[in-house]
């Protein structure tokens, strides 16, 4: 940000805020160490690049900022104000004493297991919580984990987005015959533990898929959170059938006997998949693949092959 840039900035907020120095800056935003005048306290004020701020869309940043400010949760950073100062976003958070969990991991090199199961555990705590009040966070990586007295917390910012949602339904509206926002649809209903709705959703997409594996296998991941024996039951035999030597009809058909339970026969099928053909990693994102991932041998399969959910890219 230039100085004249950064001038206009200071003159849009000096009513409330007096900017002290910059902390840091990345490609979406650049982050300010400032004096809350109003409260008399540090506070860090993230300022969205004009192209990031201009392609997101002023309305759409304030909308989810609203949205993020109503998540009080122990391990979510919370959000103090934003705003648009003479043409530019904001928002104001806290400043907290410690690292980023990537700082940690680079001077560490490894956790120990207890630090890295708390960590995990606080960061998922806060997810579910997220997600229970229909929030999706889009940027979890350990850039965006603050370490702060031992404990973790997720970063409360513009990766925070109700409009997941929104976004897969608008991509419907736009092309209903195309299959990618139908699938997003069912993805992200599952994901928010919408069944019914996620239900739904998959019934439209395999009416105008082909009865694509990756819905079906995710209808059972649904009908399995019910319950439903029986009906998983003729889901699994569709997938026998058009499982041939495809790697994700048996990869899927692995995720739907973890559904199940059925942990020996999942990892066998998975590993035949994975023999039979190249390596394939976007499907292990689908909710339905949870309780395969949450199987520490199902788990290390797909780390020996290279998979790491929730790697940045």
């Amino acid at each position: 940000m230039t100085d004249a840039t950064r001038a206009n900035l200071a003159a849009g907020l000096a009513d409330r805020y007096r900017i002290e120095r910059e902390l840091g800056s990345g490609g979406m935003a650049t982050v300010y160490l400032a004096h809350d005048l109003r409260h008399d306290r540090r506070v860090a004020i993230k300022v969205l690049r004009e192209d990031v701020a201009e392609s997101l869309g002023r309305d759409r940043f304030l909308r989810e900022i609203r949205l993020a400010a109503k998540l009080t949760h122990p391990h979510i950073l919370p959000l103090y104000d934003s705003g648009d100062a003479t043409g530019f976003l904001y928002f104001v958070m806290p400043v907290m004493e410690g690292q980023t969990l990537r700082d940690r991991l680079r001077q560490e090199g490894q956790l120990s297991v207890d630090a890295a199961m708390r960590i995990a555990s606080e960061v998922a705590d806060a997810l579910d919580y997220a997600h229970r009040h229909d929030v999706v966070h889009r940027d979890i990586k350990p850039e965006n984990i603050l370490l702060h007295e031992q404990h973790a917390l997720s970063l409360s910012c513009v990766g925070l987005h109700e409009d997941a949602l929104g976004e897969a339904r608008h991509a419907v509206s736009l092309d209903p015959h195309a299959f990618t926002g139908h699938w997003a649809l069912v993805w992200t209903l599952s994901m928010l533990g919408r069944d019914d709705d996620a239900m739904a959703a998959a019934h439209e997409a395999l009416q105008m898929s082909g009865r694509n594996t990756r819905i079906l296998a995710e209808m059972a991941a649904i009908r399995a959170r019910r319950g439903e024996a029986s009906a998983i039951e003729a889901i699994l035999d569709e997938l026998r059938q058009r499982a041939t030597s495809g790697f994700i009809e048996w990869s899927l058909l692995g995720s739907v006997y973890a559904a199940q339970g059925d942990m020996p026969k999942a990892r066998e099928l998975v590993a035949r998949g994975i023999s039979e053909h190249e390596t394939y990693f976007e499907f292990a994102r689908s909710p339905a693949w949870a309780p395969f991932l949450a199987d520490p041998q199902g788990a290390a399969m797909l780390r020996a092959i290279g998979y790491c959910r929730g790697a940045s890219a």
